[in-house]
């Protein structure tokens, strides 16, 4: 098992950087962009997925 909680404290969290605003442009953007709907955001470490979607009125739900 991977300690994450060992490499946050770290500051090792290589999946933290990646450039989130443009990951998620194709879903907001262009010909197939979607209307904001509901999202189930899995694995979501610091949530810098979930608050860009919310910031594009997404309602998202992380995992409990």
């Amino acid at each position: 098992m991977i300690p994450y909680r060992l490499w946050y404290s770290l500051g090792f969290a290589p999946w933290e950087r990646r450039n989130v605003p443009e990951l998620w442009r194709p879903l907001y953007e262009g010909p197939l962009a979607l209307e904001p709907g509901r999202a189930l955001d899995i694995g979501c470490g610091s949530g810098r997925d979930a608050v860009d979607l919310a910031g594009h009125g997404w309602q998202v739900t992380p995992p409990a």
